[in-house]
C-alpha cells in the first residue's frame, strides 16, 4: 500500500530541503562561538534558538526566535519575532524585529544564509544597533544617553 502525504507535509518537507542547508552552514560556521539550533518547522516558519558569543553584551541569554514566511513557496522571511522579551533597540514590546534593522543590508543576491548570518551580527555581535528607526525608542534613547544603563537593562531582561 502506498503512503499519500498530505499537501501540508509535502510543503513543509520541500521548505526544510530548501531550508535546512543554509541552518546548517551558519551552525557550521558559527560552531565554537555560537550555537544556533534549528528546532521547530511548518510551512510558514521555522523557529532557531540563538546562544551568544562570550563576548557579546547579550552572551548570558538564549533566545528563541521564530523566522516567519508570507507564503509557503518563499524561501526569505519575511519577518522574524523574537518568542520573549529582549530588551534591544530593534525588538519591539510585541516581540517583533524591526524590518529596518533586519533588511537594512538586504540585496538581490542574499539567500536565507545571508539573512540568518546578517540577522545574528546586527542584532548579538556588532554594538552597530539601528537607532535612526528603532522599534524599541525607550532603549534607543538609553543607549545614546547613557550606555551603562542600558546594558544593565540588557542584562536584567535577560535575567527576568
Amino acid at each position: 500500500m502506498k503512503m499519500m502525504m498530505s499537501r501540508s507535509a509535502k510543503l513543509k518537507y520541500k521548505k526544510e530541503i530548501k531550508i535546512l542547508p543554509h541552518v546548517e552552514k551558519l551552525q557550521n560556521d558559527l560552531e565554537g562561538n555560537e550555537i544556533i539550533e534549528f528546532i521547530e518547522m511548518s510551512d510558514l516558519y521555522f523557529t532557531i534558538i540563538i546562544t551568544p558569543t562570550k563576548n557579546s553584551k547579550w552572551s548570558d541569554g538564549v533566545f528563541e526566535f521564530r523566522v516567519n514566511f508570507n507564503n509557503e513557496n518563499d524561501t526569505l522571511p519575511d519577518s522574524i519575532t523574537s518568542e520573549e522579551y529582549i530588551f534591544h533597540p530593534n525588538i519591539g514590546d510585541d516581540f517583533s524585529v524591526s524590518d529596518k534593522a533586519l533588511k537594512q543590508d538586504w540585496n538581490a543576491s542574499f539567500d536565507l544564509y545571508k539573512v540568518l548570518t546578517n540577522f545574528y551580527e546586527n542584532f548579538f555581535e556588532k554594538d552597530e544597533l539601528n537607532l535612526e528607526s528603532p522599534t524599541n525608542k525607550y532603549a534607543a534613547e538609553l543607549y545614546k544617553k547613557d550606555i551603562n544603563e542600558f546594558y544593565k537593562k540588557v542584562r536584567d531582561s535577560i535575567q527576568g
